[in-house]
């Protein structure tokens, strides 16, 4: 967890902050309706891609490298075993 002043080193409106936050919403929103996806940046900034990673979610869990990201966003696992898990949604945390 952060703060804005944590992370900008001073003060900031919380207007200044909304407008650009929307500026930058309504420019993702202009490439979307033209087809283009917002994955390849996304995953770009993924940490967990390429690393050793465990995720938990009601009924399961699954340990191993994190593969890739779909095209729905679900976090791909490959298992020591081979077996390639699809995570839609829980915790997952990084191992080593």
């Amino acid at each position: 967890a952060t703060s804005v002043v944590a992370e900008i080193g001073h003060q900031a409106s919380r207007e200044t902050i909304l407008a650009a936050y929307l500026v930058h919403f309504e420019q993702l929103y202009t490439k979307a309706k033209t087809g283009e996806s917002a994955r390849t940046a996304w995953r770009a900034r993924l940490v967990t891609l390429g690393r050793d990673v465990q995720a938990s979610w009601p009924g399961g869990t699954a340990t191993g490298i994190a593969e890739d990201v779909d095209a729905d966003g679900a976090l791909l696992i490959r298992t020591a075993a081979g077996v390639l898990v699809r995570v839609e949604a829980g915790d997952v945390t990084l191992r080593r």
